[in-house]
């Protein structure tokens, strides 16, 4: 979200539209008011597929990356590239792709 229409929103106490807020970054999507909760199950069901410690790993990143800066986010990274590639869950997602069944990732 860029600061500006941040800035707005707070200092005019201005209300968006669903529309609005996903032209400025505020929401990923937008979907009908009866839609929402399958929506959210079917979001929700599709993440929680992913392989833990992978998840884990994107969101500290991400986090460190926005917090201290890019060069930190790239250095936990690469600490995490070793990690995960160590992991069972990296040898899981090899099996699956060969054996093309169901992952079982456990976060290890």
């Amino acid at each position: 979200m860029l600061l500006s229409p941040a800035l707005d929103m707070i200092l005019f106490s201005k209300r968006l539209s669903p529309q609005e807020a996903l032209a400025v970054g505020l929401v990923d999507r937008v979907v009908p008011a009866p839609e929402l909760m399958k929506e959210a199950m079917a979001l929700a069901l599709a993440l929680a597929k992913r392989p833990p410690i992978a998840v884990n790993a994107v969101l500290n990143g991400m986090n460190v990356g926005l917090e201290k800066g890019i060069k930190e986010g790239l250095r936990i990274d690469q600490e995490w590239i070793k990690k995960l590639f160590q992991s069972k869950d990296a040898k899981e997602g090899m099996a699956v792709f060969l054996e093309k069944r169901e992952p079982v990732f456990k976060g290890e």
